[in-house]
């Protein structure tokens, strides 16, 4: 849990290939957010988008 890993390119770990591959978008920096629904749908908020934005409070609340 404490070792790095990449998340984007050639050397991403599978985690966020897959997230990649779900969304099209690879994270460009640092506090990009992915929400997943039970389903398996994946929402991507890039880095700018603050933890108290009014979209992604209501996407996290839709999926509870």
């Amino acid at each position: 849990m404490f070792a790095t890993s990449s998340v984007k390119g050639k050397k991403a770990n599978n985690f966020y290939k897959g997230l990649i591959k779900r969304t099209g978008i690879e994270p460009e920096w640092n506090f990009n957010k992915y929400l997943i629904s039970r389903n398996g749908e994946v929402k991507h908020f890039n880095q700018k988008v603050e933890p108290d934005n009014s979209e992604l409070v209501k996407s996290i609340k839709i999926l509870l």
